[in-house]
């Protein structure tokens, strides 16, 4: 086999090699932002469903202090949401879902009534992205 040829196919593997380890860079990268997702989104969700708990009990623990908390908990779910799929929206919900524990007593449906920020959309919306 001449040296042209030798060269060429050296050249070619090395391009192989190169972007292989490209994508698996790429796919580690994607399963770290999975799993900064899917630790986000069950937290908040753990939070959320013991404030509702704690509400519905008539506890004294359901207070404004919890309510940021839960605002900062979905917010930061929207963030992990939004850095795996930039270019998608189902990250949205858990963006909407902050604003309404921001003031919960303030918070208006009437600007969109189709609006559903409830943890079983939530959780719908998490699953259907991670194809659970």
């Amino acid at each position: 086999m001449p040296a042209t040829e030798i060269s060429l196919m050296l050249r070619a593997i090395d391009y192989a090699i190169d972007l292989l380890r490209e994508r698996s860079a790429r796919s580690e990268k994607e399963q770290l932002l999975q799993r900064k997702f899917v630790e986000s989104f069950r937290e908040a969700l753990i939070q959320t469903k013991a404030y509702m708990a704690d509400r519905r009990d008539n506890l004294p623990s359901a207070t404004r202090d919890r309510e940021l908390q839960l605002s900062q908990a979905w917010n930061q779910v929207g963030l992990c949401g939004r850095d795996l799929e930039p270019d998608g929206d189902f990250y949205e919900v858990y963006f909407k879902k902050s604003d309404f524990w921001s003031d919960p007593r303030a918070w208006d449906l009437s600007n969109d009534k189709n609006l559903d920020i409830s943890l079983e959309k939530a959780e719908f919306a998490a699953n259907k992205y991670l194809g659970s």
